[in-house]
């Protein structure tokens, strides 16, 4: 697995989805030693006032042995909170697509080896 690929997320600002500007490499995945992050992603979370960035990424834990999707809060897409396991199973899982509903998210993910896609309920209250 991937133990020293890029743990930041490329970020552009724009008003009209047209003109873009400000790009930054953000890093999001670092503090959790990870060994890369993967296809980010962000939802905005109207509850909580801010966007929940996710993206895959291996860690030490299990000697970087299966990917997991990780998440951490943002309001900005400058300053992020502390990294998180979001959804974790006994296989790898590279891809996810969430949507908010009534303070829960739901997740479609993606496994890596075995070509399987499952519908999973993720709850998260923080």
């Amino acid at each position: 697995m991937i133990r020293r690929g890029s743990t930041g997320i490329c970020v552009w600002e724009s008003d009209d989805l047209i003109h873009w500007s400000n790009e930054r490499v953000v890093d999001v995945a670092s503090a959790v030693r990870a060994g890369n992050a993967w296809v980010p992603r962000a939802i905005w979370d109207g509850s909580r006032g801010k966007y929940l960035t996710y993206w895959s990424s291996c860690t030490p834990g299990d000697d970087y042995a299966r990917q997991r999707i990780w998440a951490a809060w943002t309001r900005d897409f400058t300053t992020f909170g502390e990294p998180f396991v979001l959804v974790e199973r006994d296989h790898a899982v590279i891809d996810a697509a969430l949507c908010v509903r009534g303070g829960r998210i739901v997740a479609l993910t993606a496994a890596e080896m075995e070509r399987l896609a499952g519908l999973g309920l993720v709850e998260f209250a923080g």
